[in-house]
């Protein structure tokens, strides 16, 4: 059994990781971001930023500040449709951030003028430049999302402009909400070295991962009302050619048509389903899925889903 981090280790872990110049955020994701401003029926929107502590070669620190966009997409009249789109949730996660993002560079002005759109490309900057699934403090931010004592300022940021944009759509009325989300999630090669060795430090236990590593696409979402349309969309991705988890289990729990019907506090999802009326969170899963494979190919499934949400029909 491994010796549990102390809390100086757990402070000084994020600054000892390494920018990795195929992911530097400044030079990948906000120019991308920034290259949008000024297209009708598109905003591009600050709200807020994150300043990240690293050690330099000679072990000198310094900081990087990123700016956190929300990309609205629409006239955000009240009464049309309105779906969140969010990525990087966890930065390793590469391929949500990048089918948010071609989502909002080629498509999301086709829906501008039948909905409302909100697009988070990526959440978690410092770890996606670094390629992690923690944040500074190792601090899962997909374990974070509450209304109030978000411990990241990833979160904190993120929970309080969700607040915000539904106030300015809806004001006080508390009882309308948005009509769909999704936060775009990967179970890649590095789950089964990286974050497994993570957890051993942070907890001192050692961790089994299952032999059969799931292969596919799966669908999760925390309320049984929302069942029919989510099991939809899989349906819809897998007419796409894209494989769906066929797994009998998934995370121990049955595997409803490659949806995972579970409700866990902290994730976006559960934070979302107080804002919309249907939330889900997708899985893209595979041992093929890391930083070598061709970006496009990367969030292909993930833009499936994307493209799904606004293509289906509630279910009554």
């Amino acid at each position: 059994m491994r010796q549990a981090w102390t809390q100086e280790q757990r402070d000084d872990w994020f600054k000892n990781l390494k920018i990795k110049s195929h992911r530097d955020y400044t030079q990948t994701i906000a120019p991308r971001i920034e290259a949008l401003k000024g297209r009708n029926g598109l905003e591009v929107k600050t709200y807020g930023s994150v300043t990240y502590a690293y050690n330099d070669d000679q072990g000198d620190v310094f900081e990087r500040t990123h700016d956190l966009f929300v990309i609205r997409v629409g006239d955000f009249d009240s009464e049309k449709p309105t779906h969140v789109i969010t990525g990087g949730t966890h930065g390793y996660e590469k391929g949500g951030v990048e089918a948010a993002l071609s989502f909002a560079e080629k498509e999301a002005l086709d829906y501008s003028g039948t909905h409302n759109i909100l697009i988070y490309p990526c959440i978690s900057p410092g770890p996606y430049e670094v390629e992690h699934r923690f944040t500074q403090g190792v601090i899962d931010p997909n374990r974070d999302a509450f209304l109030k004592g978000a411990k990241s300022p990833e979160m904190g940021a993120f929970v309080k402009s969700i607040q915000e944009q539904h106030q300015a759509l809806f004001g006080d009325d508390s009882t309308r909400k948005f009509n769909r989300s999704a936060d775009l999630h990967e179970t890649p090669l590095l789950d089964k070295t990286v974050i497994l060795e993570m957890m051993e430090s942070l907890k001192g236990e050692t961790f089994d991962i299952d032999e059969k590593f799931p292969e596919g696409m799966f669908l999760i979402t925390s309320a049984e009302s929302n069942l029919a349309l989510v099991q939809n969309i899989v349906r819809r991705v897998q007419a796409d050619g894209y494989p769906i988890v066929d797994d009998d289990k998934l995370y121990g729990e049955p595997n409803l048509k490659g949806v995972l019907l579970h409700q866990l506090e902290g994730t976006v999802e559960d934070f979302m389903s107080k804002f919309t009326v249907v939330s889900l969170t997708t899985e893209a899963c595979g041992l093929h899925i890391h930083d070598e494979m061709p970006d496009d190919a990367r969030a292909a499934d993930q833009l499936s889903v994307i493209r799904a949400l606004f293509s289906e029909p509630d279910v009554s």
